[in-house]
């Protein structure tokens, strides 16, 4: 009998007696047959022919008893299936017996496991290490003496002697032993010892469990804009209020979306609905937002403008943002946020996440200097410069300006993170692929832009000096085709994405492109101009969800969608399923 005779038989084994057809080179199999006393041979026979493979009583026992024994009839978290292989890697990393290839020669350190060696990847990457048998034992993901793990598949540990200080205790740790006041207490790790003895979870907990306990990846985006994000800001505000009505008053927007993403305007956005107050809730709720904009944006943006430099000196905003945020650093995020900037010394953009911010040092920048910085709009206000460390001390310098100069509508630079992790191993994505997009759910808010009708032509453009183009009737006109025209053109590739994925219900655009006259303006802050603004983003939710025409720049009516407010509501129906269903994988909750 050939190897590969040998092998098909072998992925045999997981399937009860029967009779089966296999075609494997000069060898066909009529049918299949365990020893019923539980001895070391595999019977087979061709008409006449009997072929007979020797096994070992280990990969039986694997095959029944599936791989390890099982703490308090508990499904081990890396169990992918009913034979699994795994390493003995900080946390484990697995795969199915039916996927392992074949290898060439037998690999000794997988037998004392039970596993078949001629069906096991012989790179020294899986030896069919089950986990522990006993809770006595150590656990496979113990990194030193003491540990805190996360609850996502697989684990994902740090020493507590690494994890940064925090203020408040985090009382969902003590539970477990751990010191509250040397515990990340953004959430991300709470103390889980294993998969027996996680903490209790309810909607109204800071943090629903990563996409590898549900379906789909949840991404936030929010353009820049100055005071017209009022607009998403009244967007949000309704869309979180759906969500209360489904899960309860303390429901936030944080809770529902994996990452947000923000430029500019959209980027303090961002911080408000991400960045934790001193209970470990997000510092906004998204209500609260517009009148963020209504109070401060007056004196970020005084009538009283510089004649030289910048219009605005950028002093308010400083000082506002500063107080508003504190020391909270990228890192504390209550989610996993993605803030581009644009480094003017570099010539290059330069990206703040919290992914980044936890495996480099020198990224994980103070949130308000990032809030700042990616504010900082050429000739609006002026640039911003603050230093970080590298591990080993060296000083990084950062010469930031508006993040959008390079990405005004930041949805890909959220998906792109999000596939960079994946590639990187994150296991809060496990088993999603980098490129499956189909697994995104993703809900992008414009800020607005002007009506055709109101914009420059040809002809006007072209008696323009440096001057007129860098300001005409109240307008900046490089600027603005700059940011429109990356924010449209992410539209575009993002919209066309998902109707080739046949998921276009999981792409959700909401822009207006009829804003006329100071409603357009980025700047003017007035008191009566902020209402409209508001007034703006409540009519919105009432017109037909558009997409944009590559052709003619505008957002045209979608016949296959409601109303922006109908799909928002559905919308929130999507992300509350979604949650419930991460929670009830976790175990703790039940509906």
């Amino acid at each position: 009998m050939t190897r590969r005779a040998a092998a098909i038989l072998m992925l045999m084994l997981t399937l009860p007696a029967a009779a089966l057809l296999v075609a494997a080179d000069d060898v066909r199999v009529d049918t299949i047959r365990l020893p019923s006393d539980g001895g070391e041979g595999l019977a087979t026979s061709k008409g006449g022919e009997e072929l007979t493979l020797a096994l070992p009583d280990k990969v039986v026992a694997a095959r029944e008893e599936n791989v390890g024994d099982v703490l308090e009839d508990e499904e081990r978290p890396w169990a992918c299936c009913n034979s699994t292989v795994c390493t003995k890697s900080m946390p484990p990393t697995c795969r199915c017996l039916d996927e392992v290839e074949e290898c060439a020669a037998a690999c000794k350190r997988c037998e004392p496991s039970g596993f078949n060696p001629a069906f096991h990847v012989c790179n020294d990457q899986y030896h069919g290490d089950p986990g522990p048998t006993c809770a006595k034992e150590e656990r496979p993901w113990t990194c030193c003496d003491r540990t805190v793990c996360t609850k996502s598949f697989p684990p994902t540990c740090r020493c507590l002697d690494e994890v940064e200080e925090c203020a408040p205790a985090c009382k969902r740790c003590e539970p477990f032993g751990i010191n509250p006041n040397r515990h990340v207490c953004n959430d991300q790790y709470h103390g889980d010892p294993g998969p027996s003895r996680g903490a209790s979870s309810s909607l109204g907990s800071p943090r629903s469990p990563p996409p590898s306990y549900g379906s789909i990846v949840t991404v936030l985006s929010i353009d820049g804009g100055g005071v017209r994000g009022i607009i998403p800001g009244t967007i949000l505000a309704f869309l979180e209020e759906k969500l209360q009505e489904l899960d309860g008053p303390e429901a936030r927007i944080s809770d529902y979306f994996d990452v947000i993403a923000g430029t500019s305007t959209g980027g303090l956005v961002t911080a408000m609905l991400s960045a934790p107050d001193d209970a470990g809730r997000p510092l906004f709720a998204a209500k609260d937002i517009n009148q963020f904009y209504l109070d401060h944006c007056p004196n970020i943006f005084p009538q009283a403008r510089s004649m030289m430099g910048p219009k605005y000196n950028g002093e308010y905003l400083h000082t506002v943002v500063k107080k508003l945020l504190g020391e909270t650093r990228v890192g504390d995020t209550l989610n996993n946020v993605v803030i581009p900037t644009f480094d003017i010394k570099l010539l290059q953009p330069t990206i703040f996440s919290t992914y980044n911010a936890m495996k480099d040092k020198s990224k994980n920048a103070l949130l308000s200097d990032v809030c700042i910085s990616t504010s900082a709009a050429p000739t609006y206000l002026p640039g911003h410069h603050f230093q970080t460390e590298h591990e080993d001390g060296r000083p990084r310098d950062f010469n930031l300006i508006d993040g959008g100069v390079a990405a005004n509508n930041p949805t890909l630079l959220a998906m792109t993170d999000v596939s960079k992790q994946i590639l990187m191993g994150n296991p809060d994505f496990f088993p999603i692929k980098p490129a499956d997009y189909g697994k995104f759910m993703i809900l992008s808010l414009g800020t607005g832009t002007a009506k055709i009708e109101e914009k420059f032509d040809a002809a006007e453009c072209g008696k323009w000096g440096l001057l007129g183009w860098l300001y005409n009737r109240g307008a900046t006109p490089i600027i603005d085709s700059f940011s429109q025209a990356s924010a449209d053109l992410v539209d575009i590739h993002a919209s066309v994405l998902f109707q080739a994925l046949h998921c276009e219900k999981r792409y959700l655009r909401i822009q207006d492109d009829e804003l006329k006259g100071e409603t357009a303006s980025v700047d003017v802050s007035t008191p009566e101009n902020l209402n409209r603004l508001v007034d703006v983003g409540k009519a919105l939710l009432k017109r037909q969800v558009c997409k944009v025409n590559a052709e003619t720049g505008k957002n045209e009516p979608d016949q296959n969608r409601g109303t922006n407010q109908e799909e928002l509501v559905n919308f929130a129906r999507m992300l509350s399923e979604e949650r419930k269903a991460r929670l009830r994988k976790e175990g703790d909750v039940e509906f």
